[in-house]
């Protein structure tokens, strides 16, 4: 049996350990940056991979996220909560350039990278390439998060952290943005 007091206290000094980076940051050292944002670089472009799906547009945003968390790091107030922080600037910036960059966008039938030959099957693979963005842009901004969240593999824990609620709190949240998907995508009596 594993000793779950070794693991909590693991999971606080590495908060702590980011709590005092965060304060020498804003102190202006230097190196505390390098540390935080090599800590926490794998994080930002996991996030933002789930909106931007091009090489350069990724790099884009994880720099706007760390220039935006330098920029706002005066204004958080809890350095232990950073990393659930900088997920929702992530999230943030993620969203910003959907907005800027794909307003009612509808993929277009020679973007799909597909090795279907047969227009059939490239034509239905359109329309549920067109559904499924239709039915993801009906969620409200809450549901699309928990989804995009669970879908990046993050569990309860991360969830209520990205949100600022308890863990029961995003478990009723996940269960009802799967719920509303379900019903969306005209799935109710599914599992």
């Amino acid at each position: 049996m594993v000793d779950d007091g070794k693991s909590v206290r693991a999971l606080d000094d590495a908060a702590d350990l980011v709590a005092a980076q965060v304060e020498a940051v804003r102190g202006g050292d230097l190196q505390a940056m390098d540390a935080l944002y090599n800590e926490h670089v794998d994080l930002v472009k996991k996030i933002v991979r789930d909106f931007i799906h091009d090489r350069d547009g990724v790099a884009d945003a994880v720099q706007e996220v760390f220039a935006r968390a330098i920029d706002r790091l005066p204004s958080l107030r809890d350095p232990h909560r950073f990393r659930p922080w900088l997920q929702s600037i992530a999230r943030h910036v993620g969203t910003d350039h959907l907005r800027r960059t794909r307003p009612g966008r509808v993929v277009e039938l020679s973007e799909i990278s597909s090795n279907d030959s047969d227009p059939a099957e490239r034509a239905e693979t359109t329309e549920l390439m067109v559904r499924v963005h239709e039915v993801l842009g009906a969620l409200s901004s809450r549901d699309s998060t928990v989804l995009g969240l669970l879908a990046l593999g993050f569990g309860p824990e991360d969830i209520a952290a990205s949100l600022g609620i308890n863990r029961g709190a995003a478990k009723v949240a996940i269960h009802r943005a799967r719920r509303r998907l379900k019903s969306k995508l005209g799935l109710e009596g599914s599992g």
